[in-house]
């Protein structure tokens, strides 16, 4: 049997600028956040983390609240200097951006799990490149976003530093709408071999106002043990994630997920029972939620929404349905097309 994908994390501190910016336009943040099956509180959490699924989710929807498809964009040129990730903190603490780099390097995987940074010098110039499990920086959505989160973070720190002299992607076209050149301040090119920043070696060495290189030295020494000790999300928030996309697909739930998570399943039933649930809770759930969508969405099509839920029969289906809503299928799709009965 084929192993199930991985499902990476990163920081939760880069999600934490799309809840300000849906905060700041007047979106009604705590419903999205309720939709994605995030908790505002976590975001905050210097090492608290979320899947990069989920944040796509929340970019996704936020776009949508906010009728603009850049908001993102805007979440990351406005971030505040306090809701960079822990290992941000760490650059900033050394003499400028280039040793910083190199001073940060041992914890930039816990940026986004698989996170890494290669970085070229010549005489001519340099380049930055991110990778993810070796590959190039990806999904999209998040690649241009995170980019722009860098920018961000330069100007912050280094307001005098001069934009890069371009920012590559390898997907074709912008996906925020909007030119991103305006963005970046410098031209942008798409459909290259690499996600990543050329820049003169100069942008990088101007000195960071506030540097303190003792401070980072302290802050290293406690960052490791920091992140083993906290980085994980509630494991149940990760399998209700993993849940929303995989219920149609055969073969035992518990098994797929613990694949996917990376652990043993005796070790996943163990930790779900550590946080107060169990997988068969996560499950029904999951079914339950999705179900209300699909009956929504395929309101004569009762048989195909039970085996997209992974019912065995329709019959089943209909008896967790009246369990959940207290009514059968065909009731429900009643009284949405024409209003409860009159009692």
């Amino acid at each position: 049997m084929s192993r199930s994908p991985r499902i990476p994390t990163l920081s939760a501190r880069l999600a934490l600028p799309l809840v300000v910016e849906l905060d700041r336009r007047g979106a009604r943040t705590d419903e999205v956040l309720a939709r994605v099956g995030l908790e505002r509180a976590r975001l905050g959490l210097l090492v608290g983390r979320v899947p990069l699924d989920l944040w796509t989710e929340l970019c996704r929807r936020g776009a949508d609240a906010c009728g603009d498809p850049g908001f993102a964009l805007d979440a990351a040129l406005n971030i505040d200097r306090s809701a960079f990730p822990l290992e941000f903190y760490l650059v900033s603490s050394q003499l400028d951006v280039l040793r910083g780099m190199e001073f940060a390097a041992p914890f930039v995987g816990s940026v986004v799990d698989g996170f890494e940074t290669r970085v070229e010098m010549t005489h001519a110039g340099a380049s930055a490149h991110f990778l993810l499990d070796g590959e190039t920086l990806g999904p999209p959505l998040f690649a241009e976003y995170f980019l722009a989160t860098l920018w961000g973070f330069v100007r912050s720190i280094v307001p005098s530093s001069p934009p890069a002299r371009a920012v590559t992607f390898t997907h074709e076209q912008a996906l925020h709408g909007r030119a991103l050149d305006t963005v970046f301040d410098t031209q942008v090119r798409f459909g290259q071999a690499h996600v990543g920043f050329t820049f003169d070696v100069a942008n990088v060495q101007i000195p960071i106002p506030g540097a303190d290189p003792e401070l980072g030295r302290l802050l290293a020494a406690q960052a490791l043990s920091l992140v083993r000790a906290n980085a994980d999300i509630a494991l149940k928030s990760r399998v209700r994630h993993w849940l929303s996309g995989h219920l149609s697909e055969g073969g035992a739930v518990g098994q797929r997920v613990a694949e996917a998570l990376r652990m043993s399943e005796r070790s996943l039933r163990r930790r779900l029972s550590e946080e107060g649930t169990s997988m068969r809770e996560l499950v029904d759930e999951a079914r339950h939620e999705q179900a209300l969508r699909l009956m929504a969405a395929r309101p004569h099509n009762v048989e195909a929404v039970a085996a997209e839920l992974g019912f065995a029969t329709g019959s089943a289906f209909a008896r967790a349905f009246r369990r959940w809503t207290g009514r059968s299928p065909t009731e429900h799709q009643r009284d949405d097309e024409h209003g409860p009965p009159d009692t």
